[in-house]
């Protein structure tokens, strides 16, 4: 599991990629997330898990990263699924994405 500067985990499991971010998803951090992200991303990955459940606040800037997230999985082929956003993190995707094109779901089994 590697850890970036911005409060960004990753762990590969085969081809499944989860991404787990802490603290805040703002201007401040998102470059620096954005940057590890995609390189985390250059690898072979059949499904992603972006988990939430330690973002405690997420602004414009968050929401595109999760945008480009789920773009560069849908262009490889993958699967993408955004997994437990607290509550405040959870209104602001409902009130950016009122049309569903991010998969967000509860915890996933054994994350």
């Amino acid at each position: 599991m590697a850890t970036s500067a911005s409060g960004v985990t990753f762990e590969r499991d085969g081809g499944r990629l989860t991404i787990r971010i802490a603290g805040d998803l703002d201007a401040a951090t998102v470059p620096d997330a954005l940057r590890q992200v995609m390189g985390a991303l250059e690898g072979q990955v059949d499904g992603i898990v972006v988990d939430l459940s330690r973002c405690g606040f997420c602004d414009s800037s968050g929401i595109m990263l999760l945008f480009r997230v789920s773009g560069a999985a849908e262009a490889n082929g993958a699967t993408c699924v955004v997994t437990d956003p607290t509550g405040p993190v959870r209104k602001v995707l409902e009130l950016a994405d009122p049309n569903g094109v991010l998969v967000v779901e509860p915890r996933q089994p054994g994350g």
